[in-house]
């Protein structure tokens, strides 16, 4: 595959960049989904990341730490998923933006709290019996956080 870029650094910023594109193409299919309420976003989510496309980004993620022309790679692209994801987001949820501090935080607990029990699934760190439950519990949270309706 080397042959096809410059060096390997261009083949792992390719990679992360295909990567990333996968997680939010995903997000952008769950959301437009006929069914788009808060249970069926939530667990597409969590259905994305136990996906191979997902393991290979905390792997290199991970090995970022460490390997410093990874880290350089790996962090603008991070940047700018975060953005992307941050701007579909508020494309996909315009009735959310009347309260923006809500929205915020609901991306943020859905984002740290689904992402964080994937990767402690990956490392054996995740009960698996209270999967169902922190997501019952996630789409409670994100329900409260909803902006009523005015009317």
């Amino acid at each position: 595959m080397l042959h096809h870029f410059e060096n390997g650094g261009a083949l792992m910023q390719a990679t992360i960049a295909e990567l990333l594109d996968r997680r939010l193409r995903a997000f952008r299919r769950a959301v437009v989904s006929p069914t788009s309420d808060v249970r069926t976003l939530v667990r597409t989510y969590w259905k994305q990341l136990l996906s191979p496309s997902f393991v290979a980004f905390i792997e290199l993620a991970i090995a970022a730490r460490t390997d410093k022309s990874l880290a350089r790679i790996l962090e603008p692209a991070q940047a700018e998923f975060r953005e992307r994801w941050y701007e579909l987001a508020v494309q996909l949820f315009p009735a959310w933006q009347k309260d923006r501090k809500a929205f915020d935080l609901a991306l943020a607990l859905t984002q740290n709290t689904v992402e964080g029990m994937a990767i402690n699934r990956l490392i054996h760190g995740c009960d698996e019996g209270m999967i169902d439950s922190v997501l019952d519990n996630l789409e409670a949270e994100i329900v409260a956080l909803r902006p009523k309706p005015r009317g």
